[in-house]
């Protein structure tokens, strides 16, 4: 909301052209189809979580790092998040409301670096293929996984892995081969050989999918869709789709519609046709072709009512529908906030996986004479983390003079000061209760940069004042000398239940908002103390809003009249 002043000099565009991101490819997905929540990796190891209920938002995000490869993800019941890696191990990952998301058990594999990952559609058993030919299984009980055994080895790495609708037997796809295993004695009961094109290079299986009448789909390397009889371990069809690789295949719920798409970034979808025709099995019929994508694509899912989840190497995560015809893109940005505008000093910090940019906006339009804005998109700053570790969050006060960045392992502030017209960069230290992480997901400070507010992943917040620590004989040095220093912490799990992924600051700096995944929005308040108008008081509970059935997407508040506007995934309150 913009007060009723004068249209003239009042506001002014910025088009941010110099954020350029570079795109990160998703590599692998999964779709909890209890909670409508999706799962994707991406290449550098970075695993985002997106709820998929009406409006898409990106709920959480567990960061990756230098040599981290995500091959395989897989839900389960009770919320549960499986990955395995290039590096050999099995992943629980804890998702736990009101937390940050961790490591919640890692299991080394039998036979070096996995490639696929599946579970049963009973939630009963875990397959995990890997690069020695072992098929590595596991028990799902009382929310515990349990080892169960090795199946028989095998030729060459498994690439791809699908249990049946019984839970009994699985499907693999390799080089040249589509076996079935029967789970319960270990033994391969079938193999069904794909052919070459060329005799000295091997076809290899890259996804296969088994219906619920026992009927195998694979995709190979050379553009082929085959389909087999799981029972009886024959051929039925194959036929060419693509001239190049196909990479994924993703069916419907009723199983009578097919994507296939691959290394030609079309989507082809095959519709099953109704009742037998001459004695053969219901067959698929390419029905449409369509292209939502720039590059390869790797990854498909189905979810909800004829709604369909890509990805591939141009990063971007697109959601399909039909009937009617309808395509939402989302580009591969970074969790929010990625960008922080410093307003009083007319700075941008700008925010990418593993370094920090500050850059300089436009001189007000009334500041300057004509139309001629010098200063506008010119770099002033770039830090790099240490160890190129993942940010998780960053912030930058609105009088530029403090920025902020939090990785896993540390949290890093960092002062500017500016000597001989030259930029410098100071660490401040920034003192942690014991009973805290050294890390943040989530920073933001007050509009008059004296206050900085942490949110952990406990469901705490910690409040830090800005205070001088110079002796009345330095005290040209103020500012040289200005620490912020721990003031006391909000306990937010009493009021939210779950993290915190939107807050906001009113401009007098007595509100502070904070939202929940829960749909949970609470008002605190600062209190100064009456004897001493000089400290900032510290926050209380001032109001929880009504309590809606979708989280908010988004959060503002007005300047002037401190009035609370948050839109929803359906509406605007």
């Amino acid at each position: 909301m913009i007060p009723q002043k004068p249209a003239t000099d009042n506001c002014r565009l910025h088009n941010v052209q110099f954020y350029n991101l570079l795109p990160r490819a998703i590599v692998c997905t999964a779709m909890n189809r209890q909670t409508n929540r999706l799962a994707l990796a991406r290449h550098d190891g970075t695993i985002e979580i997106w709820n998929m209920v009406h409006a898409r938002f990106m709920e959480k995000t567990i960061p990756g790092g230098v040599g981290v490869s995500i091959e395989g993800l897989a839900w389960a019941e009770n919320d549960r998040l499986f990955s395995v890696s290039l590096a050999g191990t099995l992943v629980e990952w804890d998702l736990r409301p009101g937390s940050q998301p961790r490591v919640k058990q890692s299991l080394l594999v039998t036979g070096n670096a996995a490639w696929c990952i599946d579970v049963s559609r009973d939630g009963r058993r875990l397959a995990v293929g890997t690069e020695g030919g072992y098929i590595n299984l596991y028990r799902l009980e009382n929310d515990e996984l349990s080892y169960e055994r090795i199946l028989d080895k095998q030729d060459g790495r498994v690439l791809c892995c699908r249990f049946d609708p019984s839970g009994d037997f699985l499907v693999t796809g390799s080089a040249d081969a589509v076996r079935v295993w029967d789970v319960r004695n270990g033994h391969a009961v079938h193999k069904m050989t794909t052919g070459r094109t060329d005799h000295r290079v091997a076809t290899l299986v890259w996804d296969v999918w088994v219906t619920k009448d026992f009927t195998i789909i694979s995709v190979d390397s050379r553009g082929r869709l085959m389909f087999c009889d799981g029972q009886l371990g024959t051929v039925l069809e194959s036929m060419p789709v693509s001239k190049g690789d196909l990479l994924c295949i993703a069916m419907e719920e009723d199983e009578r519609t097919l994507y296939v798409a691959g290394i030609e970034s079309n989507i082809s979808t095959f519709r099953r046709t109704q009742g037998n025709q001459g004695g053969r099995r219901n067959q698929f019929i390419r029905t449409a072709v369509r292209r939502p994508h720039t590059h390869d694509i790797r990854t498909m899912v189905t979810f909800g009512r004829n709604s369909l989840v890509s990805g591939g190497v141009d990063g971007m995560l697109v959601v399909t529908s039909f009937p009617p015809f309808q395509t939402d893109k989302y580009l591969p940005l970074l969790p929010s906030p990625a960008t922080v505008v410093a307003a009083d000093s007319r700075l941008v910090l700008l925010k990418y996986v593993n370094y920090l940019e500050v850059w300089t906006l436009a001189k007000r339009i009334a500041d300057v004479d004509g139309l001629d804005c010098g200063g506008a998109g010119r770099k002033v700053m770039q830090i790099r983390s240490k160890d190129d570790e993942h940010i998780i969050c960053a912030s930058i006060s609105p009088n530029g003079r403090w920025l902020l960045y939090s990785t896993e392992s540390t949290i890093r502030l960092l002062r500017s000061s500016c000597e001989n017209e030259k930029l410098k960069l100071k660490r401040v230290r920034l003192t942690v209760p014991d009973q805290l992480t050294t890390s943040c997901y989530r920073a933001e400070f007050t509009h008059d940069s004296m206050i900085l507010f942490l949110y952990h992943g406990n469901g705490t917040i910690n409040v830090y004042v800005a205070c001088c620590t110079a002796s009345p004989s330095r005290i040209e040095n103020v500012e040289e000398e200005t620490r912020f220093e721990h003031q006391h912490t909000i306990d937010g799990s009493r009021w939210l239940s779950d993290q915190v992924h939107l807050s906001a600051v009113s401009q007098c700096n007595q509100y502070l908002v904070c939202a929940d995944l829960a749909s949970s929005i609470v008002v605190f308040e600062r209190t100064v103390p009456p004897t001493n108008r000089l400290i900032s008081g510290k926050w209380k509970r001032s109001i929880s809003l009504p309590r809606y059935m979708h989280p908010p997407t988004a959060i503002a508040i007005q300047p002037v009249e401190s009035c609370l506007i948050h839109a929803m995934k359906r509406r605007c309150c």
